[in-house]
């Protein structure tokens, strides 16, 4: 973290990056992904687009933790071609975060196969442990559940955004 930094720097491990969801769950990968024995892995959620983000808990040093690690997995070999903006996202989060005077989002471990150009993040789960981030189709629909039903929500303005701690969609 530099001075007027508020992001830490994710830790660089050149390991296997897993292929799949299966192998990324699996507690021995993320043992050493994550440095500390891991056990009793939950899947919350599996979000598929071009990238996929596992949405998990887990017990690590004794206690239940959050995470998200984002990545391509179970995809084909054309789909791993966007491997290296993998591996560019571990470089920001690992190189230019820490030197960013805007708050990013917690990255604990950026994972490259440099030479398989091929990479994992594993990141806090702003979700389950901050709140929720919506989508402009989410917050649309929270107006519309409120009774606001003109006009449609193409953009949002970041600075008039708020980070809504378990609003509608959360546990409450």
């Amino acid at each position: 973290m530099s001075k007027g930094s508020p992001n830490k720097a994710a830790i660089e491990l050149e390991i296997e990056v897993p292929l799949t969801s299966e192998r990324a769950l699996d507690p021995q990968w993320l043992s050493q992904a994550l440095g500390a024995p891991v056990s009793d892995v939950e899947l919350t959620e599996s979000i598929k687009t071009v990238a996929t983000k596992l949405r998990f808990s887990a017990e690590l040093g004794g206690e239940r933790q959050h995470f998200c690690l984002k990545g391509l997995l179970d995809t084909d070999e054309a789909g791993r071609m966007g491997g290296p903006t993998c591996v560019l996202e571990g470089d920001f989060y690992s190189k230019l975060a820490p030197g960013v005077p805007v708050r990013v989002p917690e990255c604990i471990v950026a994972v490259a196969d440099r030479t398989a150009r091929q990479g994992v993040i594993i990141m806090r789960d702003l979700i389950a442990g901050y709140g929720e981030l919506w989508s402009t189709r989410i917050f649309e629909r929270a107006l519309r559940s409120r009774g606001r039903t003109s006009g449609h929500v193409q953009w949002l303005d970041a600075r008039r955004a708020l980070l809504v701690e378990w609003g509608p969609l959360g546990p409450g």
